[in-house]
């Protein structure tokens, strides 16, 4: 009372699919970022450099260039940490703020003069909630 089942056909996957999806991949990111006008604009406040994983320095009208710490963000300090693994995070958070700048297609900044902190907004979404936090007791 055995049935024996038809085995599905596979669909053949040439050469030349392969390479249309490719090269279509490859298109959608310029093609996306032209019809959306994609720019790197900051309003008020303009980033000079990022000093750390949680520091940026920033040029504002009016107050002058002044690092601001990032609000949201925590990372522990590159030069001084306490073990290996706290400077490797401390350099893994310095490059993911810094990646995390470079790709974004707008960055606005919001910021506090009196306190020296500032709101980081990537594409309309805040920083803090795009980068992986550090990890706690790194050196435990």
């Amino acid at each position: 009372m055995t049935r024996e089942f038809r085995k599905k056909r596979r669909r053949k996957e040439t050469l030349v699919r392969r390479i249309a999806a490719v090269l279509l991949v490859l298109m959608v990111v310029p093609v996306a970022a032209a019809f959306a006008g994609a720019s790197r604009e900051a309003e008020g406040c303009t980033l000079v450099h990022v000093v750390d994983g949680d520091t940026v320095q920033l040029s504002c009208p009016g107050t002058g260039t002044q690092p601001h710490d990032v609000m949201g963000l925590s990372s522990p300090p590159l030069m001084g940490a306490s073990c290996l693994a706290e400077a490797w995070w401390g350099l893994r958070a310095r490059v993911a703020l810094r990646a995390r700048l470079w790709q974004a297609s707008q960055v606005r900044f919001v910021t506090e003069p009196r306190a020296r902190l500032t709101v980081i907004y990537l594409d309309d979404r805040p920083v803090h909630r795009v980068i992986t936090p550090v990890p706690a007791h790194l050196c435990a």
